[in-house]
């Protein structure tokens, strides 16, 4: 599965997931999906960083912190 996030005047995102909704990661939309698979699932399924932001959580998976940059 695949998710799309464009971006204006930029080229965007694109997430890859598996049968069970795993993020598995992210991709360029310039490259071939099928190229790079199998893709590890993220650890604990959760996103420590995307783009330019950087995620922590506590131990039960609440998220705790957010930072840009």
């Amino acid at each position: 599965l695949q998710h799309r996030e464009p971006n204006q005047g930029k080229p965007g995102a694109r997430l890859v997931y598996d049968l069970a909704d795993n993020l598995l990661g992210e991709r360029s939309p310039q490259s071939d999906i099928d190229a790079h698979l199998p893709l590890a699932p993220i650890a604990d399924n959760r996103l420590t960083h995307w783009q330019k932001l950087f995620y922590r959580y506590d131990a039960w998976g609440n998220l705790i912190s957010r930072r840009n940059g």
